[in-house]
C-alpha cells in the first residue's frame, strides 16, 4: 500500500468506527421519564416518595421537596452494557489500524471489510 491508500484506508476505519459507536451510544441509552403534576401529586399522596432531608428553604415545585428519582430520570448512557461493546469496537478498529500500518496489506483490506460489514 502506498502512502494516500494507507491514509485512505485508516481514514475509513475511523469512520467505521464513529459509526459503530454512535449506533452502540443509541443502542445504549435510557431515555429520560417525566412525570406531570398531577403524577407526582398522586405519589405525594400515596407515600410514595419520601421528603428530602436536605431542605434549607420552602422550595417551589415538589420535585424539590420530594425524592422521585425511582420514577422520574434524565436521558442517560447505560456505562455498564457501552463500555464493554465500545472497548470491543474501539480494540477491532486498533487491530485493523496495525494490520494496514504494520502488516500485508491484502490482510488489512480484508480485515477492513470485515469491520465494515461485522456489526458487532
Amino acid at each position: 500500500m502506498n502512502l494516500a491508500q494507507r491514509k485512505y484506508a485508516i481514514e475509513r476505519v475511523k469512520q467505521i468506527e464513529a459509526a459503530k459507536l454512535a449506533a452502540l451510544t443509541v443502542a445504549h441509552t435510557r431515555e429520560a421519564k417525566t412525570l406531570s403534576r398531577e403524577q407526582q401529586l398522586d405519589l405525594i399522596i400515596a407515600r410514595k416518595v419520601k421528603l428530602k432531608t436536605t431542605l434549607t428553604e420552602l422550595p417551589t415545585y415538589a420535585s424539590e421537596a420530594f425524592d422521585f428519582s425511582k420514577f422520574m430520570w434524565h436521558r442517560a448512557l447505560i456505562t455498564e452494557t457501552y463500555n464493554p461493546a465500545a472497548n470491543k469496537v474501539k480494540a477491532d478498529a486498533a487491530r485493523v489500524r496495525d494490520q494496514i500500518m504494520l502488516g500485508d496489506a491484502e490482510a488489512a483490506l480484508a480485515l477492513l471489510a470485515d469491520f465494515s460489514e461485522n456489526n458487532s
